[in-house]
């Protein structure tokens, strides 16, 4: 029952964050509150399993992308907050596009910290609900990602084409 309860509480929370771009299908907000939403889900349904045998092979790898996932949302917020000079202290209105640091490997760093920690609860305990889950959130992670992308295209144009050039989306090296 307390679970319900949270999931309540967080979905009219991510509701009212997300308010303003549920009603716009095509953009970042909308997709991110799904990635948030079954971000929420998947940590639910894994509570009962966090802390049994923490240093288990698949834990271990777990706690591995849970670390990665906050080292990664850290540094990206750091320099958006640093170097994105944003017009209403809102790191997510910049006005100078970031391309140091981890930028220089990945164009969506906070989108890809939910990628890890997806990964990372997916293997507190692999299931086919959570390998579901997991799917899921990937999709609304990169449609997320996508989104953003043809918004900046449009806010900085040449210099943000050269710069998909120059980096990955979400996973460095990869992808």
């Amino acid at each position: 029952m307390i679970k319900i309860i949270i999931l309540i509480c967080a979905t009219v929370f991510l509701l009212v964050f997300s308010r303003r771009y549920l009603l716009h299908p095509r953009s970042y907000g909308f997709y991110r509150f799904f990635a948030f939403e079954l971000t929420v889900i998947g940590i639910l349904l894994n509570t009962g399993v966090w802390f049994k045998e923490p240093f288990s092979p698949l834990h271990l790898l777990s706690w591995f992308f849970l670390i990665i996932s906050i080292i990664i949302v850290i540094a990206g917020y750091r320099l958006l907050r640093k170097i994105g000079k944003s017009i209403d202290n809102n790191f997510e209105h910049t006005t100078t596009l970031v391309v140091q640091g981890i930028y220089r490997y990945i164009r969506h760093p906070m989108y890809s910290s939910l990628l890890f920690l997806a990964l990372g609860i997916f293997f507190k305990q692999i299931t086919p609900v959570n390998a579901l889950v997991l799917v899921l959130t990937t999709a609304a992670v990169y449609l997320t990602a996508r989104a953003e992308e043809r918004d900046d295209l449009q806010k900085f144009g040449a210099s943000y084409r050269d710069y998909m050039q120059k980096s990955k989306m979400l996973v460095p090296l990869v992808f």
